[in-house]
Protein backbone atom coordinates (compact mmCIF):
# COMPACT_ATOMS: atom_id res chain seq x y z
CA UNK A 1 0.00 0.00 0.00
CA UNK A 2 1.33 3.41 -0.93
CA UNK A 3 2.05 5.43 2.17
CA UNK A 4 1.44 9.14 2.62
CA UNK A 5 4.99 10.14 1.75
CA UNK A 6 4.92 8.17 -1.50
CA UNK A 7 1.55 9.64 -2.44
CA UNK A 8 2.94 13.16 -2.10
CA UNK A 9 6.16 12.31 -3.95
CA UNK A 10 4.21 10.64 -6.78
CA UNK A 11 2.25 13.85 -7.26
CA UNK A 12 5.39 15.99 -7.13
CA UNK A 13 6.70 13.93 -10.05
CA UNK A 14 3.75 14.97 -12.23
CA UNK A 15 5.04 17.08 -15.16
CA UNK A 16 2.02 19.42 -15.36
CA UNK A 17 1.87 20.63 -11.75
CA UNK A 18 1.18 24.32 -11.38
CA UNK A 19 3.56 26.45 -9.33
CA UNK A 20 1.02 26.73 -6.52
CA UNK A 21 0.38 22.96 -6.49
CA UNK A 22 4.11 22.25 -6.41
CA UNK A 23 4.57 24.64 -3.50
CA UNK A 24 1.58 23.19 -1.65
CA UNK A 25 2.74 19.58 -2.05
CA UNK A 26 6.23 20.56 -0.95
CA UNK A 27 4.79 22.03 2.24
CA UNK A 28 2.79 18.83 2.84
CA UNK A 29 5.93 16.74 2.41
CA UNK A 30 7.86 18.91 4.87
CA UNK A 31 5.01 18.67 7.38
CA UNK A 32 4.86 14.88 7.03
CA UNK A 33 8.61 14.54 7.48
CA UNK A 34 8.44 16.58 10.68
CA UNK A 35 5.33 15.02 12.23
CA UNK A 36 4.94 11.68 10.39
CA UNK A 37 1.31 12.52 9.65
CA UNK A 38 -0.98 15.02 7.98
CA UNK A 39 -3.95 16.81 9.48
CA UNK A 40 -7.43 15.85 8.34
CA UNK A 41 -7.75 18.99 6.22
CA UNK A 42 -4.34 18.38 4.66
CA UNK A 43 -5.34 14.82 3.73
CA UNK A 44 -8.55 16.10 2.15
CA UNK A 45 -6.59 18.68 0.15
CA UNK A 46 -4.10 16.02 -0.94
CA UNK A 47 -6.95 13.81 -2.14
CA UNK A 48 -8.35 16.67 -4.26
CA UNK A 49 -4.97 17.13 -5.96
CA UNK A 50 -4.76 13.36 -6.55
CA UNK A 51 -8.18 13.42 -8.20
CA UNK A 52 -7.01 16.15 -10.58
CA UNK A 53 -4.06 14.00 -11.62
CA UNK A 54 -5.92 10.70 -11.87
CA UNK A 55 -4.84 8.84 -15.02
CA UNK A 56 -8.32 8.97 -16.52
CA UNK A 57 -8.65 12.68 -15.81
CA UNK A 58 -5.24 13.36 -17.35
CA UNK A 59 -6.15 11.30 -20.41
CA UNK A 60 -9.35 13.29 -20.97
CA UNK A 61 -7.47 16.55 -20.44
CA UNK A 62 -4.87 15.60 -23.04
CA UNK A 63 -7.62 14.60 -25.50
CA UNK A 64 -9.20 18.03 -24.97
CA UNK A 65 -5.89 19.81 -25.63
CA UNK A 66 -5.29 17.80 -28.78
CA UNK A 67 -8.78 18.47 -30.14
CA UNK A 68 -8.83 22.21 -29.34
CA UNK A 69 -9.74 23.92 -32.62
CA UNK A 70 -8.82 27.27 -34.17
CA UNK A 71 -12.48 28.27 -33.84
CA UNK A 72 -12.44 27.53 -30.12
CA UNK A 73 -9.25 29.55 -29.77
CA UNK A 74 -10.87 32.46 -31.61
CA UNK A 75 -13.85 32.33 -29.26
CA UNK A 76 -11.56 32.09 -26.23
CA UNK A 77 -9.72 35.23 -27.38
CA UNK A 78 -13.01 37.10 -27.89
CA UNK A 79 -14.14 36.18 -24.38
CA UNK A 80 -10.73 36.93 -22.88
CA UNK A 81 -10.79 40.45 -24.33
CA UNK A 82 -14.31 40.97 -23.01
CA UNK A 83 -13.41 39.87 -19.48
CA UNK A 84 -10.18 41.87 -19.54
CA UNK A 85 -12.26 44.98 -20.25
CA UNK A 86 -14.65 44.09 -17.42
CA UNK A 87 -11.74 43.67 -15.01
CA UNK A 88 -13.64 41.48 -12.54
CA UNK A 89 -13.70 37.84 -13.58
CA UNK A 90 -11.32 35.34 -15.24
CA UNK A 91 -8.43 37.81 -15.01
CA UNK A 92 -5.62 35.23 -14.85
CA UNK A 93 -7.21 32.93 -17.42
CA UNK A 94 -7.86 35.80 -19.83
CA UNK A 95 -4.26 37.00 -19.47
CA UNK A 96 -2.94 33.50 -20.19
CA UNK A 97 -5.04 33.23 -23.35
CA UNK A 98 -4.08 36.67 -24.66
CA UNK A 99 -0.37 36.48 -23.81
CA UNK A 100 0.31 32.97 -25.12
CA UNK A 101 -1.12 31.92 -28.53
CA UNK A 102 -0.35 28.27 -27.71
CA UNK A 103 -2.17 28.28 -24.36
CA UNK A 104 -5.11 25.89 -24.14
CA UNK A 105 -7.56 26.39 -21.26
CA UNK A 106 -8.94 23.29 -19.61
CA UNK A 107 -12.35 22.11 -20.75
CA UNK A 108 -13.85 23.32 -17.47
CA UNK A 109 -12.22 26.75 -17.84
CA UNK A 110 -13.34 27.09 -21.46
CA UNK A 111 -16.94 26.14 -20.77
CA UNK A 112 -17.09 28.40 -17.72
CA UNK A 113 -15.65 31.46 -19.47
CA UNK A 114 -17.01 31.00 -23.01
CA UNK A 115 -20.38 29.31 -22.56
CA UNK A 116 -22.05 31.44 -19.90
CA UNK A 117 -24.95 33.70 -20.87
CA UNK A 118 -22.83 36.87 -21.03
CA UNK A 119 -20.10 35.30 -23.15
CA UNK A 120 -22.69 33.90 -25.57
CA UNK A 121 -24.09 37.41 -26.12
CA UNK A 122 -20.60 38.82 -26.68
CA UNK A 123 -19.82 36.08 -29.21
CA UNK A 124 -23.16 36.64 -30.97
CA UNK A 125 -22.50 40.40 -31.18
CA UNK A 126 -18.99 39.83 -32.49
CA UNK A 127 -20.04 37.54 -35.35
CA UNK A 128 -23.28 39.34 -36.23
CA UNK A 129 -23.46 41.12 -39.58
CA UNK A 130 -23.13 44.89 -39.13
CA UNK A 131 -26.53 46.53 -39.13
CA UNK A 132 -25.02 49.62 -40.78
CA UNK A 133 -22.44 48.71 -43.44
CA UNK A 134 -19.48 50.89 -44.39
CA UNK A 135 -20.71 53.86 -46.44
CA UNK A 136 -24.02 54.14 -44.59
CA UNK A 137 -25.17 57.43 -43.11
CA UNK A 138 -26.29 57.19 -39.51
CA UNK A 139 -27.52 59.42 -36.71
CA UNK A 140 -27.21 59.08 -32.95
CA UNK A 141 -29.99 57.66 -30.84
CA UNK A 142 -31.24 59.57 -27.82
CA UNK A 143 -29.51 57.10 -25.51
CA UNK A 144 -26.06 57.87 -26.95
CA UNK A 145 -23.56 59.76 -24.82
CA UNK A 146 -24.96 63.28 -24.40
CA UNK A 147 -21.54 64.89 -24.82
CA UNK A 148 -21.19 63.27 -28.23
CA UNK A 149 -24.72 64.30 -29.18
CA UNK A 150 -23.96 67.91 -28.24
CA UNK A 151 -20.70 67.79 -30.20
CA UNK A 152 -22.34 66.43 -33.34
CA UNK A 153 -25.39 68.72 -33.08
CA UNK A 154 -27.64 66.16 -34.77
CA UNK A 155 -25.25 66.04 -37.72
CA UNK A 156 -25.39 62.84 -39.81
CA UNK A 157 -22.29 60.67 -39.76
CA UNK A 158 -20.70 58.32 -42.25
CA UNK A 159 -19.83 54.76 -41.23
CA UNK A 160 -16.20 54.31 -42.22
CA UNK A 161 -15.44 50.98 -40.45
CA UNK A 162 -17.16 48.24 -38.49
CA UNK A 163 -15.77 45.83 -35.86
CA UNK A 164 -13.08 48.38 -35.06
CA UNK A 165 -12.55 47.17 -31.48
CA UNK A 166 -13.38 44.03 -29.47
CA UNK A 167 -16.91 43.79 -28.08
CA UNK A 168 -16.75 44.78 -24.42
CA UNK A 169 -20.43 44.67 -23.50
CA UNK A 170 -22.94 41.83 -23.38
CA UNK A 171 -25.75 44.23 -24.35
CA UNK A 172 -27.45 43.66 -27.69
CA UNK A 173 -25.93 45.78 -30.45
CA UNK A 174 -22.51 46.29 -28.87
CA UNK A 175 -20.51 45.86 -32.09
CA UNK A 176 -18.23 48.89 -32.45
CA UNK A 177 -18.13 51.30 -35.38
CA UNK A 178 -15.97 54.16 -36.53
CA UNK A 179 -18.09 57.08 -37.70
CA UNK A 180 -17.16 60.41 -39.27
CA UNK A 181 -19.67 63.24 -38.79
CA UNK A 182 -20.21 65.22 -42.00
CA UNK A 183 -19.43 68.48 -40.21
CA UNK A 184 -16.28 67.24 -38.54
CA UNK A 185 -12.86 65.78 -39.26
CA UNK A 186 -12.79 63.78 -36.02
CA UNK A 187 -13.52 60.05 -36.13
CA UNK A 188 -15.55 58.59 -33.25
CA UNK A 189 -15.93 55.02 -32.00
CA UNK A 190 -19.45 54.07 -30.96
CA UNK A 191 -21.52 50.95 -30.35
CA UNK A 192 -24.16 49.90 -32.86
CA UNK A 193 -26.99 50.18 -30.32
CA UNK A 194 -26.43 53.95 -30.12
CA UNK A 195 -26.90 54.44 -33.86
CA UNK A 196 -29.90 54.64 -36.17
CA UNK A 197 -30.33 55.12 -39.89
CA UNK A 198 -30.18 58.71 -41.01
CA UNK A 199 -33.51 59.81 -42.45
CA UNK A 200 -32.02 62.75 -44.32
Amino acid sequence: MVNMKERIENLLAQPHLSTSENKFLGSLLDFFKNYNRLTEKQEQALKRVEERYDEGVLSRAEAWRQSFTDEQRQIAVICAKYYTAQGEYYHTLANNILSDPSYVPSEKQYRSMCENKYAKKVIENTFAEPKYPVGSFVALRAAADYRLRIELEESPALVIATDVEPVTSAAKGSKKYSILPVRSTMIHTIEERHLKRCKK
